[in-house]
Parts: C-alpha cells; sequence; structure tokens
C-alpha cells in the first residue's frame, strides 16, 4: 500500500475510532458549562436557547466525524506560527526539514580529552569512507527503520548506514573535500541526557577543504540525537530536521489511526502534546514540552498574565468537513 493509499485508509475507515475521545471533551465541556451557569440560564428563554444550539452543533460535529477547534494561532515575536504539514515523500524518507538558521556560535575545534577519531589527520584522505562505532548510542534513522548505532563516515560531510545506503543518508556537505595532513581532524563529541534533553552524539569534520582548495576551508558537524531528530552545519549554515514517527506522522500527539488529518500539525481535534496547547489554547496559557526521552512527554502548563485563573474557558467547535 503506497503512503497516499494509507491516507485514505485513516481518513475513511478508520475515522471513527477517535470520535469517542471527541464525544467525551464535548460531553465534558457542555457539563461544566451546564453545571454553572444552567440554574441562572433556565430563567432567561434567550440562554436556553443558546445551550440548546451549542449543544446541537457540538452533538453534530461529533456525529458528523469532522470538528476542529478554533483559536487564535499562537506567535512567537508577533509572527503566527504556521501549522507543520508533513508531505508523503517527508513520510518515506523518514525526516523532514524544519528549518535552515545561520548560527556562528558553533565551535568546531576539538575539545581536550577527546582524540580524532580516524588517521586522516596523519596521512590525509580524498573521496574515502571509514567505518564508525557509535558504541552505547542508538540513532532511530527514518520513518520504519530500527535504531542504527554504527555509521560509514565519508570524508565529504556524510554518514550511512552501510557504504552503499545512499536513501538513508544525511548530509552536512556532499562536495569532495580534502583531509589535510596534519591540519585536518575528524571527532566525534557525546553529550549526556539532561532533564529536558535525549542524549546526542556530534560528528564533526574540522577544517577540510572543499576540492582539495587551500583557500576553501570548511568546517561541518552532524548532531545526532536520541529521538530520531538530527542537525547537519557547514560553516555558519544549520538545517534542523524531525524525524517522521511512523505511528504519527505530523508529530500532534495524536495516532494516525484516530488523526482526522494526519498529515497537518496543530489544529486538530484532540492532542497532548505542547504544540497542541499552544495552537488550541494560546489565549490563556502556555504550554512547555517536556522530557522526550521518557517515551510519554507530558507537557508543563502555565497560566498568561492578566488571565483569570478562576474562569472556565471554552472553545468553539465547528463543522469542517463530514464524513
Amino acid at each position: 500500500m503506497s503512503v497516499i493509499e494509507a491516507i485514505d485508509a485513516i481518513k475513511s475507515g478508520l475515522m471513527w475510532i477517535g470520535l469517542s475521545a471527541l464525544a467525551a471533551v464535548t460531553a465534558g465541556v457542555v457539563g461544566a458549562w451546564l453545571c454553572r451557569g444552567v440554574a441562572s440560564a433556565m430563567r432567561r428563554p434567550l440562554a436556553v436557547a443558546r445551550i440548546v444550539a451549542f449543544v446541537t452543533v457540538s452533538a453534530f460535529c461529533v456525529i458528523r466525524g469532522g470538528a476542529k477547534f478554533l483559536m487564535p494561532p499562537p506567535t512567537t515575536g508577533g509572527t503566527p506560527v504556521v501549522p507543520v504539514v508533513v508531505t508523503p515523500e517527508e513520510i518515506a524518507q523518514g525526516w523532514r526539514l524544519e528549518s535552515v538558521v545561520t548560527n556562528d556560535a558553533v565551535s568546531y575545534v576539538m575539545p581536550e580529552g577527546i582524540s580524532p577519531s580516524f588517521n586522516w589527520h596523519k596521512r590525509g584522505t580524498f573521496g574515502e569512507w571509514a567505518r564508525l562505532d557509535l558504541g552505547d548510542f542508538a540513532f532511530p534513522l527514518g520513518t520504519n527503520d530500527g535504531a542504527v548505532t554504527s555509521f560509514s563516515v565519508f570524508n565529504d560531510g556524510r554518514i550511512r548506514p552501510t557504504p552503499r545506503d545512499a536513501a538513508r543518508e544525511v548530509c552536512a556537505v556532499g562536495v569532495p573535500m580534502l583531509a589535510m595532513q596534519g591540519a585536518s581532524r575528524f571527532w566525534v563529541g557525546e553529550e549526556v541526557a539532561t532533564e529536558r534533553d535525549p542524549p546526542r552524539i556530534r560528528l564533526t569534520w574540522e577544517n577540510f577543504f572543499l576540492n582539495a582548495d587551500t583557500n576553501a576551508p570548511v568546517n561541518a558537524q552532524i548532531e545526532l540525537v536520541a529521538n530520531g531528530d538530527f542537525v547537519t552545519r557547514s560553516n555558519d549554515v544549520e538545517r534542523i530536521c524531525r524525524r517522521v514517527e511512523p505511528f504519527d506522522w505530523d508529530g500532534d500527539g495524536l495516532e494516525n489511526t484516530v488523526d482526522p488529518d494526519p498529515l497537518v500539525a496543530g489544529a486538530d481535534a484532540h492532542g497532548t502534546n505542547a504544540e497542541w496547547y499552544n495552537v488550541v489554547c494560546s489565549n490563556v496559557l502556555e504550554a512547555v514540552e517536556g522530557d522526550g526521552s521518557a517515551g510519554t512527554p507530558r507537557p508543563t502548563l502555565s497560566w498568561l498574565d492578566d488571565v483569570n485563573t478562576n474562569a472556565y474557558y471554552f472553545v468553539d467547535v465547528v463543522t469542517t468537513r463530514t464524513v
């Protein structure tokens, strides 16, 4: 089955699996509202009509299988955050390019206590590769792949699980480079996991030369994260890539089988991660993602300034599609 066929199957055949969860959410919202205001509402016919209308529209949305929460999109520095859209090509390769930024604060100089991984710095090399064992570090490369614990490292800034596996290549440069004797070093540095970050490992090409031109030095780095994300760097250009999870393509906290739109994150009917909270509840709270290495991260929620924390807050449910 192709990726497109899988998506159509999810949208048509498995959509009803998630309706019970959505119905429970809607029922909770309606119940809280009714418990708070039903006494006063019953004394006002107009209020009663509004309650009936709200329940009717909500029930219609749930029954028809197409509800989304509408809230103003979150902003970063005044700029609206655009929801993540995953393409079938990204699903097939197992990762997506999230952003390209300039980062001139990275140091490519080998720290003290670390030795070069290969002898390229002693004899020089051009167009060569060597095998690198990552030890206890495991990297889940691709959508359906198991963890990779060793790579073929090319001196032109690329790595592959095997020398001929171009489909799963991670590339920082990709242009022929010279490792000059006595000047170039390839080294590996590992960072221990923290409370907020999973473990990661950095593969660094220090002071190599494009096309053997000594007037064109380049530093490069590939940073692998234990959760499947990775970053590639070439001098001050940094590319941040995110893994496409095989069970949650858009990474919104909903598995594909119950996600009304498994290719679009940030606006689905229900979610559990920080991004979902920041999209749906951006008017009243801010969410920070939990420790991803725990397997089931729990976001930390905090009220925004000038928000009445003793009030009830609701979201509008509207029909966005029908079955």
